[in-house]
């Protein structure tokens, strides 16, 4: 078994079906589908089992609702392939994806491989530029650190995952991924980079991304809980270099509910995990919510971002975002949707 493809699976019916068919007609074929059922109160079941009694490399696994990351966690103790391989339900690919990351996987030796060729949007369909890393294997270094959490365009080395002896933060809601691949980079060698084939990102009202938006509070206080893991996970395991990227989970001002809640939140963190003595590698507005200081002083030097310039910038890059049927271009959490045609993602180098 070469590959585990694992699947949480919570009120998707409507697109579970693709989903699993766009497995089925891939050019690789040796993989494991484990499809979890995290206690979906819909007909997804019907489907899964459809799709099991039909082949015997679908497996059906069914848990009470415990949330996406212990379903994940499910997964990954049934995990018997080489390499795991974490898709959403609500997602398809081309015939090649699949193909194109384990043979690269198998040529470098990469730990990660990630396929930077995804697409928002089944029609018309739109690159989602993750990242201007030019295509090549690259060392596991803190310089070399890609930034993001998406889980659906990489390939993991399932004896780097076991070695790491990490799992998925039970009862994490949002950014659960993204705690993931740095409780892991560390353990690491290399990663590879490559654009071949496509995935297919799809939103809708339902989504992941879209409940960032309709969660405000939870969002926030999950971001908080995500900061202690963490450091904590780091201080424990003598991993103290790799601080600087924990950093990049530091909340912004615009992306918080409260504006209070903010100021206690960064005070807190500060406090107990004295962030900053890294301030000179943060930008301005997380070195300004740091400092100890009085909320009246906080929101003083918010407002003077703000009317600098700077606050206004995040604003536009953050949480604008437009669920449109009409696939028009979005922003989502800094990260931005470009429309193109087929034409090759401009490479860059790492800065």
């Amino acid at each position: 078994m070469q590959i585990s493809i694992i699947i949480p699976i919570y009120k998707v019916e409507k697109y579970l079906r693709e989903c699993l068919e766009s497995i089925k007609t891939q050019n690789f074929q040796d993989y494991e589908v484990l499809m979890i059922n995290d206690g979906s109160p819909d007909n997804s079941e019907v489907i899964c089992k459809e799709f099991a009694a039909g082949d015997a490399r679908f497996k059906y696994i069914r848990q009470e609702n415990q949330g996406v990351s212990a379903a994940r966690n499910k997964g990954l103790s049934q995990a018997r392939g080489k390499y795991v391989y974490f898709m959403d339900p609500d997602d398809t690919f081309s015939p090649d994806f699949l193909e194109a990351l384990y043979n690269e996987a198998e040529a470098g030796g990469a730990d990660i491989v990630l396929n930077n060729s995804v697409l928002i949007g089944l029609s018309p369909r739109k690159v989602l530029q993750l990242k201007d890393i030019p295509n090549g294997c690259y060392d596991a270094d803190i310089r070399n650190y890609f930034v993001d959490g998406y889980l659906w365009y990489k390939l993991f080395r399932k004896e780097t995952i076991d070695q790491a002896q990490i799992a998925f933060l039970p009862g994490c809601r949002f950014r659960e991924d993204e705690l993931f691949g740095m409780m892991l980079y560390p353990y690491c060698r290399k990663f590879s980079v490559i654009r071949q084939g496509y995935y297919y990102y799809r939103q809708h009202g339902e989504s992941a991304l879209a409940s960032v938006l309709k969660n405000r509070k939870a969002y926030s206080e999950t971001i908080a809980r995500n900061l202690e893991t963490i450091f904590r996970f780091y201080k424990e395991r003598g991993l103290d270099e790799y601080f600087p990227i924990a950093l990049r989970l530091l909340p912004y001002f615009h992306e918080w509910h409260n504006p209070r809640h903010y100021w206690q939140t960064m005070q807190q963190l500060n406090m107990h995990l004295d962030l900053e003595k890294w301030r000179d590698s943060l930008p301005i507005h997380l070195r300004l919510s740091l400092l100890p200081q009085s909320y009246p002083a906080f929101r003083l030097r918010m407002f003077w971002l703000y009317g600098s310039g700077e606050l206004k910038k995040i604003r536009k890059q953050m949480l604008s975002v437009e669920l449109s049927k009409k696939h028009k271009l979005i922003r989502i959490l800094g990260i931005t949707l470009l429309e193109k045609d087929n034409r090759d993602i401009k490479n860059k180098k790492i800065a």
